[in-house]
């Protein structure tokens, strides 16, 4: 599948937009780059405007932030956003009810809603530490940092940590740690 076929779809766009409180200059801006979030979204977009996208997003939202933590905190805001929406809602409900470590065994399978090209495989080093790799990632390593952070500490993880333990761009691979005291 080449760049150009890449889509990311709604649910990611609109999971982000109910989890930033976006002022009316940002939504503009937004519009201009074709996500019209004051109206009803597309199925999907092409990745390269959604990356462009949140890189407009956290320079508007976020303009004291290095630009790391701006995408961290954007992943964490999008997870929290999904609570906000009807396929979100049920998706954190089922994962609050299983648990960190189930939730992240299951990630392979939920990731595929939100594109048609990223995948990620996930490994159990133990019972509340995993390796997932994503390729191709293509994107910013943080927010997906962000994302995985929020998603376990809203399964009942609150101190879990993530980090990026390798991240290629050339090669479109991404490689997280997370963990959480047992």
């Amino acid at each position: 599948m080449n760049k150009s076929e890449r889509l990311v779809f709604s649910t990611s766009v609109e999971g982000l937009m109910k989890g930033m409180a976006l002022e009316a200059s940002v939504r503009a801006e937004l519009r201009e780059l074709g996500i019209d979030v004051d109206r009803p979204l597309l199925p999907a977009y092409p990745a390269e405007l959604w990356h462009r996208a949140l890189h407009l997003i956290a320079q508007r939202v976020h303009p004291t932030m290095s630009i790391a933590e701006a995408y961290r905190r954007m992943g964490e805001r999008t997870v929290y956003g999904m609570e906000d929406t009807l396929l979100g809602r049920a998706t954190l409900a089922m994962a609050k009810l299983v648990g960190p470590r189930r939730m992240l065994l299951r990630l392979p399978n939920s990731a595929k809603s939100g594109s048609n090209f990223a995948r990620l495989e996930v490994q159990e080093l133990s019972p509340t530490e995993f390796l997932l790799t994503s390729q191709p990632y293509m994107g910013y390593a943080e927010f997906m940092q962000g994302s995985v952070r929020a998603a376990i500490e809203i399964c009942g993880a609150p101190k879990g940590t993530v980090e990026i333990v390798d991240h290629d761009r050339r090669t479109e691979q991404l490689v997280l740690r997370a963990s959480w005291p047992a």
